[in-house]
Parts: C-alpha cells; structure tokens; sequence
C-alpha cells in the first residue's frame, strides 16, 4: 500500500484597504468636528480586523467593515492623522489625511449699553466675551476717548470720568 502524505502552509494575506482614511470635511473651524473615515476587507471573512488611529484602538470588524470616528477641534491648527488596519496576523497603512482649522475671532457676549453720564461723574462699564478656541486668550483694550486707539483702558471692566461734556 502507499502512503501520501502532505504538509501545507496557510499563509496570512493581509486585508486590503477599501477606502484610505479620509476626513469631512477638511477645514473646519474651532470648536466644530471631523468625521476621519476608513474601510477595510479581509480575504478571510472569519479575521478579526482592528483600525487604529494615531496608535489608538477606534474600531473593530470581522472580515470586512468601516469605521467613522470623529474629532472635535478645540484650537486653531493643522493636524495631520495616520491609520492602519490589523488583521489577526498583518498591520497595513491605511493613509494619512490632515484637517485644517481656522481661527475664529472672539464674540462679544455682553456689553455695557450706551450710556448718558454726566461731566465730572464716575460710570462703570464691562465687557463679557467668549472663544470657541479654548486655549485662546481673550485680551480686552478699551478706546474712551475716541481717538482710534485703544490704549485707554485693559481688562474686562473699568471706571471713567470725562471732565468735560461731548
């Protein structure tokens, strides 16, 4: 009688990118979100895929599936992002996408209303604002003898008197 016998490797193809990480939208403002989005298959519907994002764990599937994750932009910048999709056995690069946001310019939230003072008085005003930017410094300059340049007060709050009628 003869014997046969075989022996065999099963080799790992690792899984293929089926749309590389992309952003929407690309530009956005301070304190808005990015969706980052990727996908992947796997030749072997049964592997387990993992994508990663700068080096964080953001999603799993088996076999095939896609991932959105989004991102909340709290400052003004370029930020660039990598990927990559694992199987149970290979890591593949799945792109590089980057996001630009822009700066937005304070708002005023609360202003002292125009006020009628008399020469020689004393009157308070105040000035409240806010930045979607949260590492963003509010500076606050105040022009009170219209002159075009604030260099007359600093600070979210002061006093004054005008010494004569205008």
């Amino acid at each position: 009688m003869l014997t046969v016998s075989f022996t065999y490797t099963v080799t790992n193809v690792e899984p293929t990118v089926t749309q590389v990480l992309t952003a929407a939208p690309a530009q956005v403002n301070e304190g808005e979100e990015s969706i980052l989005t990727l996908s992947a298959e796997d030749p072997n519907a049964q592997d387990p895929l993992i994508f990663w994002l700068e080096g964080q764990e953001i999603g799993y599937a088996t076999g095939s599936g896609s991932v959105e994750h989004a991102v909340l932009f709290e400052d003004e910048g370029t930020y660039t992002f990598s990927a990559r999709i694992e199987d149970d056995e290979a890591i593949v690069d799945a792109g590089t996408v980057t996001v630009v946001v822009n700066n937005l310019a304070p708002v005023i939230t609360n202003l002292t209303s125009d006020l009628t003072v008399d020469a020689g008085r004393m009157f308070t005003y105040a000035v409240q604002a806010s930045d979607p930017g949260v590492y963003d410094t509010i500076t606050t300059a105040w022009d009170l003898d219209d002159n075009g340049a604030y260099d007359d007060d600093e600070g979210t709050e002061g006093t004054a008197w005008f010494s004569t009628t205008g």
